[in-house]
């Protein structure tokens, strides 16, 4: 336990509704060789977790379990060997699952700084959307700058952080289908709106 305190955990029980849902207390995890022990203030909820109660989304553990993807907290324990962080440090990380918990353990490679000015909140809604879009535009695609990219989606999570990641990393022309009414949202990041459902985003490519 640290401070005395136990860990609490969101919990699937079973596939099912809001009534699958159970809040579990555990002795807090200890961080290993390599490890930091984070005290979690925000865990995202994707829709990946939501399927995974209802049991319609693969791969997912068996139950029970503690669903979440991303999480934003302070260093609470600093495993053997962990030089890079120090106690009470903002940090951001994705794991696994298990994120929606008060205490997480988890590798000190796969957390992050907080840089200043990005909160807590905000940091907690990036992990899932902005790797992925980075996972698919520049380890996949190899995404060089001037380049010209479509994006389907692109006023949602990942379209989002797409459209940012494209801008950081200098494309050239990029393009997003959305919803007419989100045509602002894909414009502010950088983007030229195709209406989804009134454009064909085919000929609007062709005309660019």
């Amino acid at each position: 336990e640290v401070g005395g305190l136990r860990m609490r955990s969101v919990v699937y029980t079973k596939r099912g509704g809001m009534d699958a849902i159970d809040i579990s207390e555990s002795p807090s995890p200890q961080p290993g060789q390599g490890e930091v022990l984070v005290e979690v203030h925000r865990a995202g909820i994707n829709f990946a977790d939501l399927m995974m109660r209802l049991g319609l989304y693969q791969p997912r553990p068996p139950y029970p379990f503690t669903p979440g993807y991303e999480l934003s907290g302070h260093i609470d324990a600093l495993g053997e060997g962990v030089t890079d962080f120090e106690l009470g440090q903002a940090v951001v990380a994705g794991v696994t699952n298990g994120a929606q918990q008060t205490h997480v353990c988890l590798p000190a490679s796969q957390t992050f700084a907080l840089p200043d000015g990005v909160s807590l909140e905000q940091a907690a809604a990036m992990p899932v959307t902005h790797m992925t879009a980075w996972h698919m535009l520049v380890h996949l695609s190899n995404l060089q700058p001037g380049q010209t990219v479509l994006i389907h989606g692109a006023a949602g999570g990942v379209g989002t952080a797409a459209l940012q990641i494209c801008r950081i990393k200098g494309a050239g022309l990029v393009l997003g289908t959305c919803s007419g009414h989100k045509s602002d949202v894909v414009e502010a990041n950088g983007g030229v709106a195709i209406d989804r459902y009134n454009d064909d985003f085919v000929e609007v490519v062709k005309q660019r």
